[in-house]
């Protein structure tokens, strides 16, 4: 058992052991719950740049359909006019005419064509058609001579050959009345009306826009590369997700083909044409602001664990030879001035040490084989005698104070630590007692006490009146209300003013006013009668009366009472009318419950208590809703 004990107390942790965990532990929590804190806002910050791509791409798909649904309308009006007019010499002309006014008010238009069915030139919106010109080798147009759909066919991006500048091809199947193949109507969008568009918006110097169709080329890419229009982009990892998204939006993260950079994007559908916009940022330039933060913070988290610590290594250090200087203090303590007793089995001190003597003032042969418990003190008997009975039902040791009675008749405080010695079974308890004077101890606790209890008096009392300060006053309001609240019980207050006090001190002096204020002030205290009220300075030349239980007739008499108190005093007052010092008297009745506060019935009682003072002074004004409710009453009492 002893070896068992001994590897106990190797294994227990130290007070050292157990500060520097706890520290360990706080600092690595600090780190975590800022790390935690700093991935939160990583995704947050993701979060932010989907949902802005997303709305981008959402506003440049809606200007894209706009765009080429104004085209198309154009379209379908030549379509029209050349099916139903013909393309007679005059008809040419005058579509001629409208083509160019076309045209010429609509940006998102680059030039308007008409082909006949082997891909000549017609009709177009041109000043002057450039000869030998033939389209029949476009994509478009072999697309229309092989297919009989009438629908919007929308192209990869080419160059005119009327200009060599970049467009995107829209175009109509034209038809003879026989439905045979007639030619096509095509108009011609220019790449840089979508360019020049999205210049217009900060993605980022890596970020881009791009509008794709939905057979996976490039039309438009912000930034700008010419090497790029017209790109296979099927290989791409976001050209499955497109088509996966069913025609409808979506937002994700991939990493370009084109310059390998991870970006987070959103896609939209171009309306029902089979045009994609791309919005994306790039994840660096996204996460740049996110990033700067984060070095911030994990920085300041990292400098305070450290500082917290080192701090907490130092506390642990003067924690541990703290309670070494406290063992080595009680070592010599105990060997030294303790006194050590030892009692039998049956209550005889069989041995004493020579500190105890000096402590109790006995001789050894005086005490030596008498019951030791007849020394202590009568009323401090039943102390030790519960303190011996719980080492008797095994605790291993106990602590109890008590006095010891001196040879002189007089008694001294000490400690008693007892420990018991067991002398095999059913032999009973011996103890050892380690006796320790703490007369001294005692004496300044009982100081300290009786210090205490006098600046706790002093904290709650207004040294000139001696009537219960400001801060006494607030405490037994908001206790008063609450027991009011659960006991259903109204609380008056009165709110007391002294009538004209500050000409009163002009016309005597202050130390005149402060004799008039402890006057009235024992005035107040003399006139309210019930132990529970509670007269207080609330300030300066105020006093308030704190009336529990007590109803607004009740508060009314004694805030008379207190008026005609300091009236009966017939202090001189040159500068009043009356020319005696008077007080006007503010009174406020509730009935607290939970939606209101303490406050309430102060504003109200100071309300009142303001009226006082309009109303000529040396008066008891109560708070104007109860003298309605009190008037209601008398008027129902009368009409029964």
């Amino acid at each position: 058992m002893a070896l068992l004990r001994g590897l106990r107390a190797r294994l227990r942790p130290s007070p050292y052991t157990n500060t520097v965990a706890f520290v360990v532990f706080v600092c690595l929590l600090l780190v975590g719950i800022d790390g935690l804190r700093t991935w939160n806002a990583r995704i947050a910050q993701l979060a932010e740049t989907r949902t802005e791509t997303s709305n981008l791409a959402r506003s440049l798909a809606q200007h894209a359909s706009d765009a080429i649904g104004a085209a198309d309308a154009v379209l379908l009006g030549l379509r029209e006019r050349v099916e139903t007019d013909g393309v007679g010499p005059v008809n040419l002309a005058r579509l001629h005419r409208l083509m160019q006014a076309r045209t010429g008010g609509m940006p998102m238009i680059h030039g308007l064509f008409v082909f006949d069915a082997d891909g000549d030139w017609l009709v177009n919106s041109l000043d002057a058609t450039p000869p030998g010109l033939n389209y029949a080798d476009r994509d478009y147009f072999q697309f229309h001579r092989t297919h009989p759909d009438r629908g919007l066919h929308i192209g990869r991006p080419l160059q005119s050959k009327s200009d060599g500048s970049w467009v995107i091809a829209l175009s109509r199947r034209l038809d003879h009345a026989d439905g045979s193949f007639a030619g096509v109507a095509l108009a011609t969008m220019p790449m840089a009306f979508f360019q020049n568009h999205y210049d217009t918006f900060d993605v980022g110097r890596r970020g881009i826009i791009a509008l794709e169709t939905a057979g996976g080329f490039l039309v438009v890419r912000k930034p700008y590369d010419p090497s790029l229009i017209g790109a296979d982009l099927r290989s791409s990892p976001t050209f499955p997700l497109m088509h996966d998204a069913a025609g409808q939006g979506t937002s994700f993260a991939y990493r370009s083909t084109l310059d390998g950079r991870p970006r987070l994007g959103s896609f939209q559908p171009v309306g029902s044409y089979p045009l994609i916009v791309l919005v994306a940022q790039d994840k660096a330039e996204a996460l740049a602001d996110w990033r700067s933060e984060a070095r911030a913070h994990l920085s300041s988290a990292l400098l305070i664990a450290l500082l917290i610590g080192a701090l907490g290594h130092y506390l642990a250090r003067q924690i541990g030879e703290r309670q070494r200087a406290e063992a080595l203090f009680r070592l010599i303590a105990e060997h030294s001035t303790d006194a050590i007793i030892c009692v039998g089995a049956d209550e005889v001190r069989r041995y004493a040490s020579p500190a105890f003597f000096a402590i109790t003032g006995w001789r050894a042969e005086e005490t030596l084989g008498k019951r030791w418990r007849d020394y202590v003190h009568p009323d401090d008997r039943a102390t030790v005698d519960d303190s011996l009975d719980e080492l008797r039902r095994g605790v291993g040791m106990v602590v109890c104070t008590y006095r010891y009675m001196r040879k002189d008749g007089s008694s001294v405080w000490v400690e008693g630590r007892f420990q018991p010695v067991r002398q095999g079974s059913g032999a009973g308890t011996e103890f050892i007692g380690n006796i320790r004077d703490i007369s001294r101890r005692k004496e300044i606790e009982e100081k300290l006490a009786a210090v205490n209890a006098e600046l706790q008096a002093l904290s709650l009392t207004d040294p000139l009146t001696g009537l219960a300060n400001r801060r006494r006053f607030d405490e037994t309001v908001a206790g008063e209300w609450n027991r009011a609240m659960r006991e259903v019980l109204p609380i008056s207050l009165l709110m007391i003013d002294v009538d004209r006090f500050k000409a009163y001190n002009d016309q005597y002096g202050h130390q005149k006013g402060d004799e008039c204020l402890r006057a009235i002030a024992a005035a107040i205290e003399g006139a309210v009668l019930r132990a529970g009220d509670l007269p207080a300075r609330y300030g300066g030349e105020e006093f308030a009366v704190v009336l529990p239980s007590t109803s607004a007739a009740a508060g009314e008499q004694i805030a008379e009472r207190v008026r005609a108190a300091v009236a009966a005093l017939r202090i001189p007052h040159m500068r009043a009318p009356s020319g005696r010092a008077s007080v006007s008297v503010g009174l406020a009745t509730l009935m607290p419950d939970r939606g209101a506060q303490p406050a309430e019935l102060v504003e109200a009682a100071d309300a009142a208590l303001y009226r006082a003072k309009q109303n000529g002074r040396n008066r008891v004004e109560v708070h104007e809703p109860l003298k309605r409710l009190a008037r209601a009453a008398v008027r129902r009492g009368a009409s029964a």
